[in-house]
């Protein structure tokens, strides 16, 4: 698919806008977009306090009736991923899709289909993906400019989408039909489980003695560290640590260590460090060192 220039991008109308769903998501977009000069007919909730809000805040109309949304030739649908189909209905049943409208949900994970009733009233449908955490509106305002977006559509929407990424100093992908689940499992290995794996050191650092709060701050400044290290050396050279060294005694005594004091956590260092070691082995290392971390983390526990 061919990508214009950013000047072409400029220079292209710009469709006005309607936000279905003033959640932290549509918040975001619809600020950042309004800040950008797109026009934002209208902001549209199921709760009507954030609408009047957000739609005051970007100077559109807060509309209560859905089928007011027809009159944007684009509706960004920024619903929970579980809500994004019925909404799409009831919104249709209203009357708020027409034809040569366009219509996309800001989901990963969903596929376009779950606008099938948009599409059955001769709208355009799509997917715009913001590859980004939106822990609060305020924290998203200051990530977002410069992510990558996930885009899905045809027609008018192949304009439509990477001019609105383009407003926002983003990149872009266009998606295959049915990649969504992998694109999303990536993201959540990627963001989801990094805090999981975050709180899971904290416990650590915690049952070594520290405080909870010395715990956090000593591991934010190495998590840091490590994203540093991606952003600047990138795959593989990225990689510290043990298993980049060939260091399976100190694996070992990981082990030990989780073996009697935090049991559960076993299995998941072993396959986490399964999974590392193909970085490590792509950084020509020691073989036999590799085979000795290989031995030291295969699924049974082992014999020393």
């Amino acid at each position: 698919m061919k990508t214009a220039s950013a000047a072409e991008f400029n220079e292209m109308p710009r469709p006005t806008l309607a936000i279905a769903g003033a959640g932290r998501v549509g918040s975001a977009l619809a600020l950042l977009l309004a800040g950008r000069g797109w026009t934002i007919r209208g902001v549209w909730s199921r709760s009507p306090d954030p609408a009047g809000r957000l739609a005051q805040q970007v100077g559109a109309a807060a509309w209560t009736d859905p089928a007011r949304l027809a009159e944007a030739q684009l509706v960004l649908l920024t619903v929970p991923d579980g809500a994004i189909g019925a909404c799409s209905q009831a919104i249709a049943q209203a009357g708020g899709w027409r034809d040569g409208q366009g219509v996309v949900h800001c989901s990963g994970a969903v596929e376009v289909a779950a606008l099938a009733s948009a599409q059955a009233a001769g709208a355009w449908i799509g997917g715009f993906h913001p590859l980004q955490a939106f822990a609060t509106v305020e924290a998203a305002l200051t990530v977002l400019p410069g992510s990558f977006f996930a885009l899905e559509g045809a027609g008018p929407l192949t304009r439509w989408l990477p001019a609105l990424a383009q407003s926002l100093n983003g990149t872009w992908q266009w998606l295959a039909p049915g990649a969504r689940p992998l694109y999303h499992a990536g993201a959540v290995f990627a963001s989801n489980y990094v805090v999981t794996l975050f709180s899971i050191g904290v416990r650590l650092l915690a049952e070594a003695g520290l405080t909870p709060a010395q715990a956090s701050s000593a591991l934010l400044s190495l998590t840091e560290g490590a994203v540093h290290n991606l952003a600047t050396v990138g795959l593989p050279g990225a990689l510290t640590g043990p298993i980049r060294r060939g260091d399976a005694d100190t694996v070992i005594r990981h082990l030990d260590a989780l073996d009697a004091t935090a049991p559960d956590l076993s299995s998941l260092y072993r396959a986490l460090a399964r999974q590392t070691l193909p970085l490590a082995q792509s950084l020509n290392l020691d073989p036999q060192a590799l085979d000795a971390v290989t031995h030291a983390v295969r699924t049974e526990i082992p014999t020393r």
